[in-house]
């Protein structure tokens, strides 16, 4: 993509932040444009979650989403459920390693009593 191609896309979206998702790529999470309509789908998924109950986590402008599960709750970072409080243990559901995700996993953590975690505590975690 170029440059003038990116600013396009950046103006488009209301939040630039929005313009970017991970894809599991031959084991390794490479960054895909995320364009204006996934950023609405996106926008719209989670408000049909917070209907059913779901918050969003403060200062993360809604890309984690906390979600009621029949046995605790769930953490969704954009469109990836990477967490679970699952009777009241930590339970990783996702193998891939961003730094906004693990902000947003630390944020989670610390909503429901546990330590922050590491890097690599996080990638060492089952």
């Amino acid at each position: 993509m170029t440059n003038k191609e990116y600013k396009n896309a950046r103006d488009l979206a209301k939040n630039a932040g929005e313009l970017f998702t991970f894809e599991k790529y031959n084991g390794w999470y490479v960054t895909r444009f995320m364009d204006a309509n996934d950023a609405r789908e996106m926008r719209k998924e989670y408000k049909t979650e917070k209907k059913n109950g779901a918050f969003a986590l403060d200062g993360f402008n809604n890309r984690a989403l906390v979600i009621p599960t029949e046995h605790g709750y769930k953490l969704k970072s954009y469109y990836t459920d990477v967490a679970e409080i699952v009777d009241g243990a930590f339970v990783k559901t996702w193998d891939g390693y961003s730094v906004t995700t693990m902000k947003h996993i630390n944020a989670f953590r610390e909503h429901f009593g546990f330590d922050r975690m590491s890097k690599r505590e996080w990638i060492e975690t089952a």
